[in-house]
């Protein structure tokens, strides 16, 4: 699991309901129902990063 730092805190990231991965635009992938939330928030729920984003 990813740990929190200073460049994670305030970074907007996009996440699906259903997702494991959390990423940088809102159209990675084939999900049509996204939400942005803070990076911080985002590893707090378990998810990680795209790796075609990130």
């Amino acid at each position: 699991m990813a740990t929190v730092n200073e460049d994670n805190i305030g970074s907007m990231v996009w996440i699906t309901k259903t997702g494991s991965k959390y990423h940088s635009h809102g159209n990675c992938g084939n999900s049509k129902y996204v939400s942005q939330v803070t990076r911080e928030s985002a590893e707090a729920r378990g998810l990680d990063p795209c790796s075609k984003c990130y």
